[in-house]
């Protein structure tokens, strides 16, 4: 008999320490043949035993622990199914056959658990047993499913998230696979985005801030088509995304002329009318790193009078814009009163004069 088979033999002790060190031991090993043994330690009657056999199930790894430790997924104890799931996230291994096989079972907690799994340790087949989930009649299985594949990424995962974005009626279920195609990173979302605006609410929240991320001329049209109809609330936040997009990922020579003239019109709108400062603020900006030349007129209003907020940021705009009446307006500035607007309009005029208004410093 091996010094490995002496231990295994152990683990039928009455005393619980000694049943803990022959599980240490085996664990030392590194041997899979005897994952089944370490597996069915997991159901040990004493906690320090089976704290053991997790860490020597870990420390031997790969598939055949995979294989051994999956069925205790469907344990009725939830303690040895976070066992036996702690297992398997840290486990290394190869295959998930073992954890889709669970997929197939009735138990809707144990499905939930293998999926999420399969989103942190899976491989291709974890996609396609992912996306034929998203059908299950359960929405929690479904949430899963969908947040399994955005962890997952891949360009597989989107038109199967984007349809369920569009007809899942289960709110929290969309919404899982809005934040899953946010993650994916992979093909055009901009339309499975739109049709989560036209749903409203958390939908619609969760679609403005992606479409904010994803970026790029196809973002902004979506938002401003959606515009009109939104709340003022969700207003401000298509506002907010559309200066974020342009700040940082849109280059205006992108957008079609139709879009760049519907875009200067709603940041002018917004620079004037809309309620809360830091939105007028943030599109008065847009509209600088924008060089919306159209808007001169406007800007030299708003920095002559209005929120020192504001101000600041027409001051900002038209040293990027440049041109006469701007530097005239910004020469002025730079003995305003309010010595921040004064500080921003004299940096505002070295950018628009490449310089030359720093003789106005002191």
């Amino acid at each position: 008999m091996t010094d490995a088979e002496d231990f295994a033999g152990r683990l039928r002790d009455p005393q619980a320490g000694v049943r803990r060190e022959a599980v240490a031991a085996l664990g030392r090993t590194r041997d899979p043949r005897w994952a089944p043994t370490l597996a069915e330690a997991l159901h040990d009657r004493d906690r320090d035993v089976r704290d053991a056999a997790v860490s020597s199930l870990i420390e031997i790894g790969g598939d055949a622990v995979a294989e051994a430790v999956a069925p205790s997924l469907n344990s009725p104890d939830r303690e040895i199914r976070t066992s036996a799931a702690e297992v398997l996230q840290e486990a290394e291994r190869s295959a998930d056959d073992s954890l889709i096989s669970l997929l197939d079972g009735p138990d809707e907690e144990t499905k939930i658990l293998a999926l999420d799994l399969l989103g942190a340790t899976g491989g291709p087949k974890a996609v396609d047993a992912a996306i034929a989930a998203l059908g299950d009649a359960s929405p929690g299985v479904r949430n899963a499913a969908a947040s399994s594949l955005g962890a997952l990424g891949g360009t597989r995962a989107v038109d199967p998230l984007c349809e369920m974005v569009s007809s899942e009626e289960d709110e929290w279920v969309a919404f899982a696979a809005v934040q899953a195609l946010r993650e994916t990173s992979a093909g055009d979302i901009s339309a499975a985005l739109a049709a989560a605006l036209r749903r409203g609410g958390l939908l619609a929240a969760a679609a403005v801030s992606a479409l904010a991320e994803v970026g790029g001329p196809d973002a902004v049209s979506v938002l401003l088509r959606h515009l009109p109809e939104a709340s003022d609330d969700a207003a401000s936040h298509i506002i907010a995304a559309t200066c974020e997009i342009a700040d940082r990922c849109c280059d205006p020579a992108e957008l079609p002329p139709g879009v760049r003239a519907d875009l200067v019109r709603l940041l002018t709108d917004a620079s004037t009318s809309h309620p809360d400062e830091w939105t007028r603020y943030r599109a008065v900006q847009t509209l600088g790193r924008f060089h919306c030349g159209e808007a001169e007129d406007l800007l030299l209003s708003l920095v002559g009078g209005g929120s020192p907020l504001v101000r600041l940021a027409s001051a900002e705009a038209l040293g990027r814009i440049g041109g006469g009446r701007a530097e005239g307006a910004l020469m002025a500035l730079s003995d305003d009163r309010d010595r921040d607007i004064a500080q921003v309009a004299r940096e505002a005029l070295m950018r628009a004069t490449g310089g030359a208004g720093g003789s106005r410093e002191g």
